[in-house]
């Protein structure tokens, strides 16, 4: 099957099964952070990761970015990554990112990609914590001062 592209918007598959809306970029957002986090608790950490952006009604929000070098210092330690929208957990990008098994760090980026369906209408701000999920080591993010990054695109309905 081919594609073939019709317009300045639409893309239809050649047996005619897709046709895309014209759906659009409106606006793009991006904050970037790069000062190393650690935790020992159980309880979510903000990772200083945060971006805002209006939306307007019947909108949705594509977020993009990633979570550089994520890691743990002990053995069996585990390190969740939670992606939020004001305080609400909307996405679990890793629940085991940098988990160990022994007591050499093990380092990763957790991409944070998610379309937001049902962002509030107005303003909306968007934020990366983690907290040690699992052992009884210390949970870091951005080791040596890694960036991360966060882009917010607004689509049109």
């Amino acid at each position: 099957m081919s594609v073939a592209i019709h317009g300045t918007n639409g893309v239809t598959f050649n047996d005619g099964t897709l046709q895309a809306t014209e759906a659009r970029i409106v606006q793009v957002v991006q904050a970037t952070q790069a000062t190393n986090v650690e935790s020992t608790s159980a309880s979510y950490v903000a990772t200083g990761l945060t971006a805002d952006i209006t939306v307007s009604a019947g909108n949705k929000v594509l977020v993009l970015g990633y979570l550089n070098a994520v890691g743990v210092n002990a053995v069996t330690t585990g390190v969740k990554v939670g992606l939020f929208r004001a305080s609400t957990e909307i996405n679990t990008p890793s629940l085991y990112a940098g988990y160990n098994t022994s007591s050499t760090n093990h380092n990763q980026i957790v991409p944070l990609d998610f379309l937001d369906a049902s962002p509030a209408t107005g303003s909306n701000t968007y934020s990366v914590s983690f907290l040690k999920h699992t052992g009884s080591g210390t949970a870091r993010v951005m080791i040596d001062n890694a960036m991360s990054k966060i882009i917010l695109l607004e689509v049109s309905a």
